[in-house]
């Protein structure tokens, strides 16, 4: 009976105790991680340039140490790089974007001279140029759906790399208290 009142001590009382961290904001340089109330961020500015700040139970704290440091860019790390492979297919997304608004701008330019027409001839030519404008768009718009896909699987495995390096940096950040490596700010 002991064990079994022990069992419910630590598997329903205990997580109760566990703590609750709110914003984080790791300075790397130029490179900067956040995850919090972005409202907390400004008074961030002073803290310089390699810095890592983390609220635990509302009690803001800040990491200066060089390993521990480095330790959290390992932890990151993943996010960063996924970071910029989205980037890099945002861009190549905005790219085809932009084709396809110049496309547009066409499409409206020519269904306005379609409009102001009443030669029958110029009005097949206009309506074949549209035609092949309208195919090029379509072949644009083919070329977005791979890009989609890709960008859709980046999210998933963004998301399972934020879960992940939350719960590392949660007990990195544990153990930064504990070993007085973590200030109060």
């Amino acid at each position: 009976m002991r064990k079994l009142a022990l069992f419910f001590l630590v598997a329903f009382a205990l997580p109760s105790f566990a703590a609750t961290y709110g914003t984080i904001v790791i300075r790397d340089g130029d490179n900067h991680y956040a995850d919090g109330d972005s409202d907390d961020f400004a008074e961030m500015a002073n803290l310089g340039r390699q810095y890592a700040f983390f609220e635990r139970d509302g009690v803001g704290y800040v990491i200066r140490d060089v390993d521990t440091l480095a330790r959290i860019r390992k932890i990151v790390k993943p996010q960063a790089d996924l970071g910029r492979q989205q980037a890099k297919l945002g861009s190549e997304q905005a790219a085809l974007g932009a084709k396809q608004a110049a496309l547009g701008v066409k499409q409206a330019a020519l269904g306005m001279k379609q409009a102001a027409t009443s030669n029958s001839v110029q009005a097949r030519e206009l309506a074949d140029q549209q035609r092949d404008l309208s195919r090029q768009q379509q072949k644009l718009s083919e070329q977005q759906v791979p890009l989609g896909e890709q960008q859709r699987v980046l999210g998933e495995k963004q998301s399972d790399a934020a879960k992940a390096s939350r719960r590392q940096l949660e007990k990195l950040f544990e153990d930064a208290i504990r070993n007085g490596l973590a200030k109060r700010r």
